[in-house]
């Protein structure tokens, strides 16, 4: 966060007029350091703000206002952080007999105050997302950490896909690959990941290989796992995919900082990596793997949870629309439009 001393200590709303977001956030963060009342709930409620700060940060949020959809958001978020700051300095300019006097009712302000801000903050990286590709698909997937939060204050929050969005993020991810071919960092899983497992929870979602036939199963998953510890060593050195010798995966590729993929496909990736890579043709072989890890890293719809009873024929029809991105009011450009409800990571 920058440092605002030569801002003074502000104390009405039309002397912070002209402050973005991430400055005013800054600005409480300091006031908070210094309330001398009601210490712990200013506290609080800065460092929630701190953290949205630094997702905004990486939003760019200054040149979202160029486009028309964004000002109208960003400036209620904007009027929102105004009034936080102020009940925040309020904990410093009254006495303390007035604080007393409020009693329970400046931490029902702060709850307010924080539960406005978000509301106002949920907007604006969803705007981002709709921007993707009138800005470029690279700046816009920064705002993926903001919507994951927003999901997290809002889980019915609904977010858009586009099949534009879901191709032009393979794409990217694909060419991302291909650039940091050698080169890449690594993210470690938090506990080691069996292959076999990872590639028995795929099969089960394959339709042409009933439940009943596990023995089939097992066999594919035994000759997948096979093949991805006979070429760990290559993988591992190329595209920063470390199989141990147990045959667990514990590190997988950064393909865009600051971002990481849906860890719920990591067992379609394994099985993609095992059985679709073309392993005789050097070539070939980093081709394929490039669009295998292009494929797990693009933005994808939320894989939606297995149904029971009425819930079939819903969840089939939903499955079907996310399969072909095809949307009965679907017009202009955004050709393919599903609503889907963003699962919280």
């Amino acid at each position: 966060m920058a440092s605002w001393d030569n801002l003074g200590e502000l104390s009405n709303i039309a002397q912070l007029t002209g402050l973005d977001a991430v400055k005013l956030i800054s600005l409480i963060v300091r006031a908070a350091s210094t309330a001398r009342l009601h210490k712990r709930n200013c506290r609080r409620f800065a460092q929630h703000l701190k953290l949205i700060g630094g997702l905004l940060e990486q939003l760019r949020v200054s040149e979202l206002r160029k486009y028309p959809e964004t000002p109208e958001p960003l400036e209620q978020l904007e009027d929102a952080l105004r009034r936080g700051y102020l009940l925040v300095n309020s904990c410093q300019d009254h006495s303390y007999l007035y604080l007393l006097a409020m009693g329970w009712n400046i931490i029902y302000q702060f709850r307010k105050a924080q539960s406005e801000i978000d509301n106002y903050l949920c907007l604006v990286p969803l705007i981002t997302l709709v921007w993707f590709h009138a800005v470029s698909l690279g700046e816009g997937m920064v705002a993926l950490p903001v919507v994951r939060h927003c999901v997290r204050l809002r889980p019915g929050l609904p977010v858009l896909f586009t099949t534009t969005t879901l191709s032009s993020s393979k794409e990217l991810m694909y060419q991302q690959a291909l650039c940091r071919f050698g080169n890449f960092n690594a993210i470690q899983l938090s506990e080691p990941a069996p292959l076999q497992k990872l590639l028995l929870m795929a099969l089960k979602d394959y339709e042409s290989i009933g439940d009943e036939n596990d023995e089939e199963k097992l066999e594919i998953a035994e000759a997948n796992s096979k093949i991805l510890k006979e070429n760990a060593e290559m993988i591992n050195e190329y595209f920063s995919i470390h199989v141990d010798h147990d045959g667990n995966l514990t590190r997988l590729p950064v393909v865009l900082d600051q971002y990481t993929p849906d860890m719920d496909r990591l067992p379609n990736f394994v099985l993609t990596m095992g059985n679709d890579v073309t392993w005789d043709d050097e070539k070939e072989c980093f081709r394929t793997a490039a669009a295998a890890i292009g494929n797990f890293y693009a933005l994808h719809p939320p894989i939606l949870p297995n149904p029971s009873g009425s819930g079939v024929q819903v969840y089939k029809k939903n499955k079907a629309c996310m399969a072909s991105g095809e949307h009965v009011d679907s017009t202009g450009e955004w050709i393919g439009l599903c609503t889907l409800q963003l699962l919280a990571y």
